[in-house]
């Protein structure tokens, strides 16, 4: 009995031993795992050298985070940035200071990028507990919430130094308040603080890796909202210039992210540019040009790879509230082209039975339309659209979008397209704004539009998910100028909606994501729709299509100083190439194209008629003359010389029907079979 007893005690603690060793050997290889910071090292193209952080920085890592550095033999311009990492407490605070130092010895500069919420954090606690030192302006103090994503950690700066906009200059010095240490947070020498610390290693070896990953992975996946109004003018909102009436949240919008100057769709006509925005390609090369009517059975092919389904690889929700209008039959419906949800016109809301300026059918039809009909998903919910009805579309695309973000925010990351039908003619306009603008009916629907953004703003903000969201505001193409009263305006640009002029596909546009892109910033570099595709897919790690397709990745960009990716653009529209830019210099090739010539455009929702012109082999200089009133291409004959040959280039791979040419690198659209 008792060689029984003492063999199920020695059993017992065993077993005992056993599982401690067990639950020890744990502890130690995810503290190890978790002390652990990695870096990966590139170049960009202004010689910067940056380091890429993978891991977590605290204490324990604090050792490891100083040897993958060299200031000695590291070029002048060092950046690290922190978008995979976390500073977790004052140890990691305190290596980045010393680094700083090490630099500063060498004569280097140190820049901070990418600080995730948590360290601004810790940077605001920081404050209430040691000093820290700011060497330029007070208002940039580091403890402040709106802390911008540049960081530049010097010495004391020169006094002549002049600081960039979007860059912060100061030196971290941490001076202890009072003479007493911090608690907890500066975990400093006596027997208390090192049991805590040894607590809290254990916790931390078992709590940091998930937390990191978790962490890492919701920074990896920003949610993405696109609005893309149609045939808004460039001069239509506050931010770019109007006065006529309010639009108090783009104008917020707009101050907490950044203004693009040169933004431009693909071309200047509703099908073709939706169709670019979608695929990252240039209309011509998926064979979706001008604007598809009911009549239509082709549309995007289903091959195709859209935003929606580049997001969908990384597991995000998507939807899209508004007008289509890349295809109507089964197969080009949004929810075949990547998009969970759909709500909304399958073409444009001037595509139905009644004339323009008339409300009703008493003076007949207009041409053989059909009835404008409303979808959810795959079924038709309204299938004859009437006045009364458009009137409430810009409501209830804006109240759908709201109810998928609610839905959606910090549970799944999503997509969110929200194509309003509005400011296209003809114009409708809730009860709620109308008469409210004191701008007539077109300023009465873009006020209206401007509050669809405050509900979307706000409904991100109340997810919890404002910060970590990329918003877009832009349009398809420029205004439709012969409308008049009812058409928006181009301002300094030339022409508008159906011409390659800068008023028909230079589009307003402006970009919010406060997470990394600066506020209150401009942007007058040259960038597109079709960029949009290839910037989201490496937003997200999403993998870019095997197909060819024409936009660029614009993060950098949007994010911080960096020059166009674009070397030329084509300005096609239809089928003709009627233009080639680079950044500056844009040459206008022969063709013709309407215009009013100066008239003044038509009243009360009724058109007046273009006239037809030619355009001439034409030159000109869009850094000073944004309006395209100086021809200089016989000042400037290598310029033309140079985009001639890009010309070439262009109808050799997509076909100019001017030329008549067939393009090498052309993808057919989809066809439905006939039933």
């Amino acid at each position: 009995m008792l060689l029984v007893a003492g063999y199920t005690a020695v059993m017992h603690d065993l077993a005992t031993a056993v599982v401690l060793g067990v639950i020890a050997s744990a502890l130690v290889f995810a503290w190890q795992h978790a002390k652990h910071i990695g870096v990966d090292i590139k170049h960009n193209e202004f010689g910067s050298k940056i380091y890429q952080l993978h891991g977590p920085l605290f204490f324990a890592s604090a050792t490891s985070f100083k040897e993958l550095f060299d200031p000695a033999s590291d070029p002048d311009d060092v950046v690290i940035d922190f978008y995979y990492t976390r500073v977790y407490d004052q140890s990691g605070l305190e290596a980045i200071s010393a680094l700083a130092d090490k630099y500063q010895q060498h004569g280097k500069r140190l820049h901070l990028t990418h600080l995730s919420a948590e360290c601004r954090k810790l940077l605001k606690r920081a404050g209430d507990l040691v000093e820290v030192n700011v060497s330029e302006d007070p208002q940039y103090h580091v403890t402040t919430e709106r802390i911008s994503p540049l960081l530049t950690i010097t010495g004391q700066a020169p006094a002549d130094e002049t600081r960039r906009d979007g860059d912060v200059l100061f030196r971290l010095v941490l001076v202890h308040r009072h003479g007493t240490p911090p608690p907890f947070l500066l975990l400093r020498d006596s027997i208390v603080t090192t049991l805590i610390r040894t607590a809290c290693l254990v916790l931390a070896a078992a709590l940091l890796p998930a937390v990191t990953a978790q962490a890492t992975s919701a920074r990896a996946t920003p949610n993405v909202v696109v609005i893309f109004i149609d045939d808004m003018g460039y001069a239509d909102i506050g931010p770019f210039g109007c006065e006529s009436y309010p639009t108090p949240h783009l104008d917020r919008m707009a101050a907490e992210g950044r203004v693009f100057t040169d933004f431009h769709a693909a071309t200047a006509v509703c099908s073709a540019s939706r169709a670019a925005l979608m695929t990252g390609c240039y209309p011509n090369r998926v064979s979706i040009q001008g604007a598809l009517s009911p009549g239509a059975r082709h549309g995007l092919h289903p091959d195709e790879t859209t935003i929606a389904e580049v997001c969908k690889s990384r597991g995000y929700a998507t939807a899209c509230f508004g007008k289509w209008h890349l295809g109507h039959l089964p197969e080009f419906l949004p929810t075949r082209q990547g998009f969970d949800e759909y709500f909304g016109l399958p073409y444009s809301n001037d595509m139905w039975p009644y004339p323009p300026g008339r409300e009703d059918l008493e003076h007949g039809r207009r041409g053989n339309y059909p009835p404008l009909p409303l979808y959810k998903g795959e079924r038709i919910v309204n299938v004859n659209l009437t006045p009364a009805d458009q009137a409430l579309l810009t409501t209830q695309y804006t109240e759908r979008a709201v109810d998928f973000i609610d839905r959606h925010a910090g549970k799944q990351p999503f997509f969110l397209y929200v194509p309003h039908t509005m400011v296209h003619v003809p114009l409708y306009v809730s009860e709620k704004f109308a008469g409210k603008s004191g701008a007539g009916l077109y300023g009465d629907v873009v006020m209206e539009l401007d509050w669809s953004v405050g509900e979307i703003l706000a409904a991100l903000e109340r997810g919890g998910v404002g910060d970590d969201t990329l918003v877009v505001f832009t349009s398809d193409n420029g205004p439709w100028i012969n409308f008049g009263e009812h058409a928006g305006s181009a301002g300094p640009l030339r022409e508008g909606k159906g011409t390659m002029w800068e008023g028909g596909y230079r589009e307003p546009c402006v970009m919010r994501w406060p997470a990394r892109i600066p506020a209150g910033t401009r942007c007058d570099e040259f960038a597109t729709t079709m960029d949009l595709l290839p910037t989201i897919a490496g937003m997200i790690g999403a993998e870019l299509p095997e197909r060819k397709i024409d936009g660029k990745d614009i993060l950098p960009v949007m994010t911080g100083d960096a020059p166009s990716p674009h070397e030329v653009f084509y300005c096609y529209y239809d089928r003709q190439l009627r233009a080639v830019r680079g950044t500056r210099w844009k040459l206008v090739l022969p063709h013709q194209y309407r215009t009013l010539a100066g008239r003044p455009g038509g009243k009360d929702g009724f058109p007046v008629e273009y006239e037809q012109t030619r355009a001439g082999l034409e030159l000109y200089d869009l850094k000073n003359d944004i309006g395209e009133t100086t021809d200089v291409a016989a000042e400037q004959p290598e310029i033309v010389a140079r985009l001639q040959g890009h010309a070439e280039q262009a109808r050799r791979e997509l076909g100019d029907e001017l030329t008549k040419r067939k393009g090498s690198n052309v993808r057919p659209s989809g066809r439905a079979a006939r039933s």
